[in-house]
């Protein structure tokens, strides 16, 4: 892992000396971002192929040397070596076996260890377990870690900026907020039982029924919404 790393330094740093233009130095774009006639063969203005083009035809030896050059060290030899490492780490490490799937643990809220599970269950944990799988990635990385204050602010890149605030909004509602209210429903649900259920009491029990009836109705509503709301975000979880 450390070599690979270290070909991923020495990538970055030959394309740090022999830097090509950008789009914004070539007056192309305002963004340093550009569409791909690949899978927008109709649009107007400049690509990213006329950008390699116009940087292999006008800087040869940089464009050589900073793109040709990792291009074919990515694809001979880190790409190769990595998916060796990950082949051998994906059946020697249990973590690491992506052809199973193991729902334990993955609802902070359950105490499941093993046996068997209902179908609810599984479609249930199933979901937010790919979720919580892409939160503990070590790949997973905030696209503004990687973005420059005018890249977050281009049209193109928010939408990747927002997939990964509205991902990190369902691990928090997943991992805290849903303990909150396990939490808040105990309490009530204490309050409920202290009541003696006397004549007297009679109007008090009901209000605190009904807080916690309420209560459960607003939980179950919000489980829905959230569950929703990942659905809508599965093509995004990757990293």
């Amino acid at each position: 892992m450390r070599a690979t790393r270290d070909v991923h330094t020495v990538i970055l740093n030959l394309r740090r000396l022999y830097q090509l233009p950008s789009p914004v130095d070539l007056g192309w774009s305002q963004h340093n971002a550009l569409g791909m006639r690949e899978f927008t063969p109709y649009q107007e203005g400049k690509t990213w192929e006329d950008w390699h083009e116009h940087c292999r035809i006008h800087y040869p030896l940089r464009y050589f040397m900073a793109e040709t050059i990792p291009r074919v060290v990515k694809s001979r030899i880190v790409w190769p070596a990595q998916r060796a490492i990950d082949f051998v780490l994906d059946y020697c490490l249990p973590s690491r076996r992506q052809h199973l799937f193991d729902l334990r643990g993955i609802d902070p809220l359950s105490w499941y260890e093993h046996g068997r599970l209902n179908a609810n269950d599984i479609f249930w944990l199933a979901g937010w377990g790919a979720l919580m799988r892409w939160h503990q990635s070590p790949r997973r990385k905030d696209p503004r870690e990687w973005m420059n204050a005018v890249e977050q602010a281009a049209p193109e890149n928010r939408p990747h900026i927002e997939h990964y605030v509205e991902l990190m909004d369902l691990v928090h509602y997943w991992k805290v907020t849903r303990i909150d209210r396990e939490t808040q429903s105990e309490r009530l649900y204490a309050a409920l039982q202290a009541i003696d259920p006397t004549p007297e009491n009679e109007e008090a029990y009901e209000a605190a029924e009904d807080e916690l009836h309420c209560h459960s109705q607003e939980t179950e509503k919000l489980e829905e919404e959230m569950w929703l709301r990942l659905a809508k975000m599965r093509s995004h979880l990757f990293h």
